[in-house]
């Protein structure tokens, strides 16, 4: 299975099943995943990319080519290839949409995603606004010409389309404004002949422990290939200081090379854990790479506590952990034992000058 997830502008993201393989696929199913900005927030609203049928948004966009939802193209240096994005208003009112190709990313464990960022040079497409007339399709052309100096690889792309005027504001009970908006697109993957290259790296885990037991992992892998990588894998994690052993299975979708990120929740407790994460292509089981790591977990501190210790455990971008002087712990020694020192030397002076139990004589 394929995830295809048009991703326009954080934090909305539209997702779509993509089911089967060869050079075209069915579109059966799509997601919606709504969430709010601060101040404002845009609401994407779902389609079937699979059937182009109305839905919320009241008009669709796709491929030209009959009975697919997306493409998946096998082209050589040189080579040309046309097709067309077919937009349908199925409204009553004429319709004013922005087009626009953009490139792929990579979703959170793995999936491909359609960005806000330009496609490569080689992606034709005049972008812009275009209208649409009640119950009418249009189409509009787009090309791709791969260069000649082309690496051979998976490359993706596509177009989405949202309305160009947004919708007034609605008002959330939590007292934000969020403007409904549809953006909808398909996926445009092409794989450039020539030697192909699967291979996957583990970069290591940050991992942070949270109260009641639990720790988040945020897994970091890279596809250092050149073709997708689409996979499975497990990550064991065992306590050196409690009768503990968890073990929980990966699911990495279609990811174009590129860093992947996997966050997993897992049950652990302040002490010292060995953690090993193993993962392979599921087509070539030979792509693979394993990754093992012992940390030590520190009893998380609560917002509002205040602890000093002289030393802490600082973890790394690839979670090595290490014992470290704390530095503010040093600091706050060293004012107290200035104070007590000033303390110490009044204390003499008051004696002294006879300013305690009466006067000096």
């Amino acid at each position: 299975m394929k995830w295809f997830t048009a991703f326009l502008g954080y934090p909305q993201v539209f997702a779509i099943d993509a089911m089967g393989a060869g050079r075209s696929g069915e579109m059966p199913a799509s997601r919606l995943a709504r969430a709010a900005l601060v101040a404002a927030a845009i609401l994407t609203v779902g389609f079937n990319l699979g059937t182009n049928q109305p839905q919320e948004s009241g008009w669709t966009i796709g491929p030209e080519t009959a009975g697919i939802g997306w493409y998946d193209l096998a082209l050589a240096p040189g080579e040309w290839f046309e097709s067309a994005a077919v937009v349908s208003n199925h409204g009553l009112e004429p319709i004013t949409l922005t087009v626009k190709a953009v490139t792929s990313i990579t979703t959170m464990r793995g999936g491909f995603a359609l960005g806000d960022d330009p496609a490569p040079d080689w992606f034709n497409f005049t972008a812009g606004d275009y209208i649409v007339a009640p119950a009418q399709a249009l189409r509009i052309p787009f090309s791709l010409n791969i260069p000649v100096d082309l690496p051979p690889g998976d490359y993706g792309a596509g177009l989405v389309a949202y309305e160009a005027e947004p919708q007034e504001p609605i008002r959330t009970a939590g007292g934000l404004n969020v403007i409904p908006q549809s953006r909808i697109g398909f996926a445009v993957v092409t794989r450039v002949a020539g030697p192909g290259n699967c291979a996957i790296k583990i970069l290591g885990a940050q991992i942070e422990l949270e109260p009641e037991g639990q720790a988040s992992i945020l897994l970091t892998l890279a596809n250092v290939g050149n073709v997708a990588f689409e996979g499975k894998g497990r990550l064991n994690v065992t306590s050196n200081t409690q009768p503990l052993f968890w073990s929980a299975p990966l699911e990495i979708d279609y990811s174009l090379p590129g860093e992947i990120y996997y966050p997993i929740t897992a049950p652990m407790l302040p002490g010292e854990y060995d953690l090993s994460v193993e993962v392979h292509d599921s087509a070539d089981p030979q792509c693979s790479a394993s990754w093992s790591q012992t940390v030590n977990l520190a009893e998380p501190i609560d917002p509002g506590e205040t602890r000093f210790e002289l030393f802490e455990t600082v973890t790394d971008d690839l979670g090595n952990s290490t014992r470290q002087l704390n530095v503010y712990f040093l600091a706050g020694l060293a004012a107290l034992s200035l104070g007590l020192i000033g303390l110490v030397f009044l204390i003499r002076f008051v004696i002294r000058h006879g300013l305690i139990g009466g006067r000096k004589k």
